[in-house]
């Protein structure tokens, strides 16, 4: 009676023991990931502040889109190049306001044509530094970048 009592208290004390190192684990790693992610949101800041700091012309507006562009296949495991409009959707339909406002603005900025100001590439700038910001989350099936061609039927 006494040894199964013994036997008993010792299985509950290692179900303990393993039970908290794992929490001391997985709380090692998520400390591990909170510190990796204010590295990168540092990096990103940073990039923009060296932009900021030259004269803002088209060559500033690329290499934004070339930051921009790493931060949305990092931060959201981009699988596909998505457009800027259609990234902008993306961010609508989840209630992202600010990095579908910058989606738009980066497609106009890039794609109409137009002469491009300081101030209009400044305030790209100014709604990336508010992108990076926020926690962005897309459910997997908005990822997806939808095929145009359809695929060969014939065996």
């Amino acid at each position: 009676m006494i040894l199964t009592e013994i036997i008993s208290a010792i299985v509950v004390l290692l179900i303990l023991i393993s039970i908290t190192w794992a929490l001391v684990d997985l709380n090692r790693n998520l400390k591990q990931k909170i510190k990796s992610e204010k590295i990168k949101l540092f990096f990103y800041k940073k990039e923009i502040k060296k932009i900021q700091k030259k004269r803002l012309t088209e060559k500033s507006l690329e290499e934004l889109n070339k930051l921009a562009r790493n931060f949305f296949k990092e931060r959201i495991n981009l699988k596909t190049n998505l457009t800027y409009l259609e990234l902008s959707e993306k961010f609508k339909e989840i209630g992202k306001d600010k990095p579908e406002k910058f989606c738009i603005l980066m497609s106009n900025l890039l794609y109409t044509g137009k002469e491009i100001t300081s101030r209009e590439i400044r305030t790209a700038i100014n709604l990336f530094l508010e992108t990076i910001k926020i926690k962005i989350k897309f459910p997997e099936k908005n990822l997806k970048h939808k095929n145009t061609i359809p695929p060969n039927t014939k065996k």
